[in-house]
């Protein structure tokens, strides 16, 4: 029934959680003891990678996430029960490197249960400064992908301009 395909989910993703939340545990355990180095791996990137088989960016994700735990082992149950998520961790961690954050605890306590986009803006307004100002990339074919940041007034004035001209070009 749609009721069981519902609990079954639930169930499935509670599992998920504590099965993320060990491998993360296990993960920090293997970096402190540094074995992975006598396996003949050069980083526990490269083990969990082609050792564990873990995709690039989840490997990533976990590792930063073990090498966080280890060092405020309090975030432990907000990562168990899914209120800090592997994405705003990752990002945390990026944050706390470049600006060398001494308020960690206070700032992850800000990210519980957001999303990546909120984590992002949250960050974003604590470091403006390390926001870019713009990025170009070429997609061949004659074509340019550029990235700007604007306002949020800027950005609502482009959105009213497009469900303005929506109807004429759509």
């Amino acid at each position: 029934t749609n009721e069981q395909l519902i609990l079954k989910l639930k169930q499935s993703v509670s599992a998920e959680k504590s099965l993320t939340l060990e491998v993360i545990k296990l993960l920090s355990e293997l970096d402190q003891r540094k074995y992975y180095l006598e396996l003949g791996f050069s980083s526990l990137f490269d083990f969990a990678v082609r050792e564990l088989g873990i995709e690039e960016g989840a490997a990533v994700r976990r590792i930063q996430a073990a090498r966080l735990l280890l060092e405020i082992p309090e975030i432990e149950d907000k990562i168990a029960s899914g209120e800090l998520g592997l994405s705003s961790i990752s990002q945390a961690t990026t944050f706390f490197r470049k600006t060398r954050a001494n308020n960690k605890e206070e700032i992850l306590r800000t990210l519980c249960s957001k999303t990546a986009r909120q984590t992002a803006k949250i960050l974003a307004d604590l470091a403006p400064e390390l926001a870019p100002l713009d990025k170009t990339r070429e997609l061949g074919n004659d074509k340019i992908e550029l990235k700007i940041v604007i306002t949020e007034e800027l950005n609502q004035k482009l959105q009213n301009l497009k469900s303005e001209l929506s109807h004429i070009n759509p």
